[in-house]
């Protein structure tokens, strides 16, 4: 079990007990010998009476009471702040979870097991919910060094319910509201230097993902700022991980190198045809991100007719794809208005900004980056 950063109490309490297990949402009490409680839930063995060698780790999030296991009462309040957050998420109340999900995630920060995958997942669906998207960035590392580093261990608890479009994909590890493309502002001028970078370096210091995935999302904060201009050496990151290629790719074609550039577009193009490979169809998040990427290399290259391809790839996303990622459907409506009024279309210009505004008027602000939607009875600061 890591500790990171001093001052976390003992983490570690072996007490192999017989126990009546209660269980939030679940009838009765369940009898199992408690092995372990900690930070991380409880772990316990014969939860499942067909399984009785098997152990589970338990989150705390569905932990009721742990009757005749010490430190029972230590732990209380992280069973029931994590418990609150997921309730008040799955009734859709983000803004009332965010103020228990913030010190939970601070306490819980660089330990292993489903809470700290719960805690970090709320967090990101809050700030996401939100529009706070450079500080999704650090619940999210989060959620998939934790997602990483899960035993073989079955384990209970620690899922958020999910409707739609999902907020973190657990097969690529990538949360699909936080696309790797910014845009200048002071928010990310801020991501680009913050000393969180440092954290992630040290809680994920053997995890090549986690880390590869930080390093690319830290130079498209320098791409946006400016401090990643021609000649900036590209992230050299791990390969053969879906997730961390898709990242690449995307992140490439924001590059000041030319030939960096266009090999991406390549592959974005390969991407949006082929889809996932092995049969498997590409998702509306991950085609909203590569023809957001593709479109905007392609306003960067010196001919019109190339600058009026890139348009009709971004407009696929505000036509085809706003459901799967409405902040890049808002963004791509900016970008397409801007490079019709450079070709001289005034009229179909503002035609795509009044669109904007009117079915995406919660994400205009996404330029600003900390912005986003900002529906009524919102509470909280960024």
């Amino acid at each position: 079990m890591r500790k990171i950063l001093g001052a976390l109490p003992a983490l570690l309490v072996l007490t192999r007990c017989p126990a009546q297990l209660q269980l939030r949402g679940h009838g009765g009490d369940f009898p199992c010998s408690i092995e372990r409680v900690d930070i991380s839930g409880v772990l316990v063995r014969g939860l499942d009476p067909a399984l009785p060698t098997q152990t589970t780790l338990v989150a705390w999030d569905v932990v009721r009471a742990v009757p005749g296991a010490p430190l029972t009462g230590e732990w209380q309040s992280v069973a029931d702040a994590a418990w609150r957050a997921r309730a008040r998420l799955e009734r859709g109340d983000p803004e009332g979870a965010e103020p228990l999900l913030v010190p939970l995630f601070n306490r819980l920060r660089g330990t292993d097991g489903p809470t700290a995958s719960l805690v970090a997942e709320g967090l990101v669906r809050c700030r996401v919910a939100r529009g706070a998207l450079t500080s999704v960035v650090w619940p999210w590392l989060e959620w998939v060094r934790v997602r990483r580093a899960m035993g073989l261990e079955s384990w209970r608890g620690g899922e958020l319910e999910s409707d739609g479009v999902p907020m973190l994909d657990r097969e690529l590890l990538l949360c699909p509201g936080l696309p790797p493309m910014f845009e200048p502002s002071a928010a990310v001028d801020a991501l680009t230097v913050s000393g969180e970078w440092d954290l992630v370096a040290a809680t994920a210091s053997n995890d090549q993902v986690t880390l590869s995935l930080a390093a690319l999302y830290r130079h498209a904060a320098q791409i946006a700022a400016g401090v990643a201009g021609t000649g900036a050496s590209f992230p050299d990151v791990t390969r053969g991980a879906r997730g961390v290629e898709l990242v690449r790719d995307v992140v490439a074609a924001q590059s000041g190198e030319v030939e960096i550039r266009r090999d991406a577009m390549v592959r974005l193009r390969a991407r949006i045809e082929s889809g996932r490979g092995e049969g498997t169809p590409i998702t509306g998040w991950e085609e909203a991100w590569c023809r957001a990427a593709l479109g905007r290399a392609m306003l960067r290259e010196p001919d019109d007719a190339t600058r009026r391809s890139g348009v009709v790839q971004l407009l696929h996303i505000p036509v085809r794809l706003s459901e799967a990622c409405p902040s890049l459907a808002a963004l791509a409506l900016r970008h397409s208005a801007d490079e019709v009024a450079r070709q001289g279309n005034s009229k179909g210009a503002e035609l795509l900004r009044a669109e904007r505004r009117e079915r995406f008027s919660a994400w205009v602000g996404i330029d600003e980056q900390e912005s986003g939607p900002t529906p009524t009875g919102v509470r909280g600061t960024p």
